[in-house]
């Protein structure tokens, strides 16, 4: 079950850079950079180009989860589009991934020019640091086709569900 739910956590992490912005046909867009990952010590933050459905960059995404020990204290994602169509169309889907899908983390979306930032709430099962410090590096290493990592990372996470699933 737990691993249902993390999954549904990375695909809904994962879908901001999967936006749908129309058929622009240039040939030449610069192609996506690597994903990164950081942990200031305060906040565990990854960044990724945002693409459309043609895998062309439209912007770029980061999401931040602030916390204060082992406590989670924020998520949120900004979503920065290069132009205000794109926007547009990333807070749309956006607020209709709110208001439709009852399994989302978004539970609030606004706009500011041509940012896109969803605050977000993580669901109970995700409330240690360890666990999404852990699933933030998943999703870099799986933007950045580094399958060997992904998997390291996997056994990690699949150690510490286990403890957890002891402890509970």
């Amino acid at each position: 079950m737990k691993h249902k739910i993390l999954f549904a956590f990375l695909a809904l992490a994962t879908s901001f850079s999967l936006v749908s912005c129309g058929d622009d046909d240039k040939d030449n867009d610069p192609k996506p950079s690597k994903a990164t990952y950081q942990d200031t010590g305060s906040e565990l933050i990854i960044s990724y180009p945002l693409t459309d459905d043609n895998n062309k960059v439209i912007g770029s995404c980061k999401e931040t989860v602030s916390y204060e020990g082992e406590t989670v204290t924020g998520y949120k994602i900004v979503a920065s589009c290069n132009s205000a169509t794109d926007a547009d169309k990333t807070y749309k889907e956006a607020l209709d991934e709110k208001e439709n899908d009852p399994e989302t983390a978004i539970k609030e979306v606004k706009r500011d020019g041509n940012d896109v930032i969803m605050i977000c709430e993580l669901p109970e099962e995700f409330s240690s640091v360890e666990m999404i410090r852990i699933m933030l590096q998943m999703q870099v290493a799986d933007a950045n086709g580094d399958k060997a990592l992904y998997n390291k990372l996997e056994e990690e996470l699949d150690k510490l569900f286990g403890a957890e699933l002891w402890l509970d």
